[in-house]
């Protein structure tokens, strides 16, 4: 018989449902939410790595959430590990369905949500010199948003953690994964996934004042 812990239960649960519920209960129809592929995902690089300390962009349902910490969960088991999500909507547009997610697994102890602005919140994090293992970008999809949010998340992540962006075929996301790929020179890319940007950071930014390539 194969175990599972709560976190696992409640993602199986919401997937063979397709439904999630706000804290009164009520029931809402799982919208814009990762894919179980996309999810196991995010968890395989958080073990694979042995990440202690993660940043996500957008909470929305909770789903990516509960695989961040599923991942963070499994590979620290003495519970020295730490998610930090960024939405500004979570009690409004989303009726505080992700973070309710978070305290039915008992895991609001790792779990710190703030209400802001990616664009405000991104540079106050920075300023406290917050470093991250991984970083999962799920915000507002045009090409400035993306780009900035890539830009603030990549001075604060570890040299061998990852950004994972997703829905990369959008087309103003797609845009900045272009623009990455070419002008982010410490980075690798992984082409391992349609709908997500993988990018492992190797080294600190030595680009020139002046470098650009054409994208």
């Amino acid at each position: 018989m194969i175990m599972t812990n709560k976190i696992e239960q409640l993602i199986i649960k919401i997937y063979k449902e397709w439904k999630v519920y706000d804290k009164d209960n009520n029931e809402y129809k799982l919208t814009g939410s990762i894919k179980r592929n996309e999810g196991e995902l995010l968890k395989k690089i958080i073990i694979e790595t042995k990440s202690k300390k993660c940043l996500e962009i957008g909470l929305a349902y909770g789903l990516s959430t509960l695989y961040i910490l599923l991942g963070l969960n499994e590979i620290n088991k003495n519970g020295d590990y730490k998610l930090t999500s960024i939405d500004p909507n979570q009690l409004t547009q989303w009726h505080g369905v992700g973070i309710n997610n978070v305290e039915k697994v008992e895991e609001k102890s790792h779990h710190k949500l703030i209400k802001g602005k990616s664009y405000n919140v991104l540079p106050k994090l920075l300023n406290l010199k917050k470093k991250y293992d991984l970083i999962f970008i799920d915000g507002w999809h045009t090409f400035d948003f993306t780009l900035i949010d890539f830009f603030y998340s990549d001075l604060m992540l570890k040299i061998g953690g990852y950004i994972v962006v997703d829905d990369k075929r959008h087309k103003g996301v797609n845009k900045f994964h272009q623009y990455v790929i070419t002008n982010y020179k410490h980075y690798k890319y992984y082409d391992i996934n349609e709908t997500m940007g993988v990018y492992q950071k190797l080294s600190e930014d030595k680009r020139d004042w002046n470098f650009h390539n054409n994208f």
